[in-house]
């Protein structure tokens, strides 16, 4: 069921409860005046369960669709994920490597969040790499050998 069929069907209701209010205008004994009253009566409760189901249902689809995009979220970042793998690098660090092109590592503690941080390099002899969103330093490479400065 629609919005569209709940708001027919209220129509529907207004209709008949104003073809009702019709018969209790005109010329009819008090029992028959009393059944129909009833009637409209009842037809009111009918057109207050058809409004509280429309809200209801507008908001059973407001959640419907926000818990498809969480879903589709979900399987966005599985999909992403599954391009990276845990290694150790050679400077000792343990850090997701991604799988294609161009070739890079990503934070481990950004990834746990399911977000991709790109560590970048200190561009030192240490070989150390940072995540620029979380502060975080990673040894990816052994350490460079200094040359010693030369002498003339």
């Amino acid at each position: 069921m629609d919005l569209t069929a709940i708001a027919g069907a209220y129509q529907g209701i207004r209709n008949i409860k104003e073809i009702v209010s019709g018969f209790i205008d005109s010329k009819a004994d008090a029992a028959a005046k009393e059944k129909v009253f009833d009637v409209k009566e009842r037809l009111g409760a009918i057109q207050d369960t058809l409004f509280e189901l429309r809200d209801t249902l507008a908001a059973l689809q407001d959640e419907n669709a926000r818990l498809r995009a969480q879903v589709a979220a979900g399987e966005a970042w599985q999909q992403r994920a599954a391009e990276y793998k845990l290694v150790e690098t050679t400077g000792g660090a343990i850090v997701y490597q991604y799988s294609g092109e161009p070739a890079h590592y990503a934070c481990p503690n950004c990834f746990e969040g399911k977000k991709v941080s790109i560590l970048q390099s200190n561009r030192s002899y240490k070989g150390s790499y940072s995540c620029k969103a979380c502060d975080a330093s990673y040894l990816l490479e052994p350490l460079k050998p200094i040359a010693p400065p030369r002498l003339y």
